[in-house]
Parts: structure tokens; C-alpha cells; sequence
């Protein structure tokens, strides 16, 4: 037994100065990060004849976006993974009447990664329909601020997995520059997240409230 522990303990040893001598672990790191990212990106283009079952809680989604009178409603949809979250908030996002209710229609994807920075430049970029250089957090949230000011919005934060509270703070200071009936919506598997970012949320398979 200790002749093979001493054995496998030389072949770690051979991997570890391969790893070292040809970056491998780095490189394979960077890829699986990147696939997983990538894996779970959505856009708001929604196929509705794939789409069963979820009239019901889309007409009230749409009843509650279109009566909104508040200055920033928030509301959250929320269930375990595979219940078709995202897949409601695309009918809903591209749901005729409420494309016509907003100024701006806006839709991100957050994801794991709550980065600011990151979804700043997505929100200006998904407004702008263009890439955006800013890198730093002061101007782009000035940027933005300008971009809301006096536009009635709907933005869609898709599959958030985490808030990160005083990231979403800073964020939430921002889009209440927009006019009175601005509304978020969150997709997200985590209760928890969305008893925090939302001022009303719904279980996916339930009732809105």
C-alpha cells in the first residue's frame, strides 16, 4: 500500500509540473466557466406555439404591467428550475399590449454573475441596440440614468441567482429615474431572492400577488 501511494503520489507530482510548464489548468478553467455561462444565457425571442398551459398567469402578468401606476414596481416569478419562468416572461415580454405600454422594452439576462458594471452595460446596450465602451460604474450609471429619465420601461431580469442586496440597491437607485408605470420583471429559482428584489412576486406554478 505504500509503495502505491508513493506511486500515485510521483504521477500527481508529473501532472502537477505539466499543469504548470503548459497552463493547462487555467485554460480548462477559463473554457468550463465560459460553457457554463454561455449554457444558460436566454434572450427575449419567445416561440408562443411551444408554450402551453400558462395563459392564466400571463394574463395576470400582463393585467398587473398595464395598470401599474406605481413610480418602480418590481415583481418577481419564481420556481425550481423547469418550470418555464423564462419561457412566461418572453410571452409576456412580447406580448402586443405591453410592447405598446412601455417606452423602452428591455430584457437582460443576469444569470450567476450579478456584476453591476456588467448589467449596466447590458441594460444601455439592450436600449441603445449597440455596444458600450464605458467600463467604469460612474459613468455608466450616469449614462443610464439619462437613458431612463422621462421613458416608462420594462425590464426583464432573467434567472437571477443571486441579488447580492447592495448591488441590487445601487442598480434599483438608478431605473427609479424612470417615469410613473416603470416596472422589473425577475425570473428566478431562489424565494428568498425574490422576496428580496420584488415589491410583489408569484410561485411560476401559482398565483400572482
Amino acid at each position: 500500500m505504500a509503495q502505491r501511494l508513493k506511486n500515485m503520489r510521483g504521477k500527481l507530482d508529473d501532472i502537477a509540473n505539466d499543469k504548470n510548464k503548459f497552463d493547462l489548468a487555467s485554460r480548462v478553467g477559463e473554457i468550463a466557466a465560459d460553457h457554463t455561462y454561455d449554457w444558460r444565457l436566454t434572450s427575449s425571442i419567445v416561440n408562443e406555439s411551444e408554450i402551453l398551459g400558462r395563459g392564466k398567469e400571463k394574463e395576470e402578468l400582463v393585467n398587473i404591467l398595464l395598470t401599474n401606476a406605481d413610480d418602480l414596481s418590481i415583481h418577481a416569478v419564481w420556481g425550481m428550475g423547469g418550470l418555464g419562468k423564462t419561457a412566461l416572461a418572453q410571452s409576456v415580454y412580447n406580448e402586443e399590449r405591453v410592447q405598446k405600454q412601455f417606452d423602452l422594452n428591455i430584457w437582460v439576462c443576469v444569470s450567476t454573475n450579478f456584476d453591476i458594471k456588467r448589467l449596466t452595460r447590458a441594460i444601455i446596450e439592450s436600449i441603445d441596440g449597440a455596444s458600450c465602451d464605458l467600463q467604469e460604474l460612474d459613468p455608466l450609471q450616469q449614462c443610464l440614468q439619462l437613458k431612463l429619465t422621462g421613458q416608462k420601461f420594462l425590464l426583464v431580469l432573467d434567472d437571477v441567482w443571486d441579488d447580492y442586496n447592495d448591488r441590487w440597491n445601487k442598480l434599483k437607485e438608478v431605473l427609479r429615474s424612470g417615469a410613473k408605470g416603470s416596472a422589473v420583471l425577475v425570473t428566478t429559482r431562489m424565494e428568498m431572492v425574490a422576496r428580496r428584489m420584488a415589491t410583489a412576486f408569484c410561485p411560476a406554478h401559482g398565483k400572482i400577488v
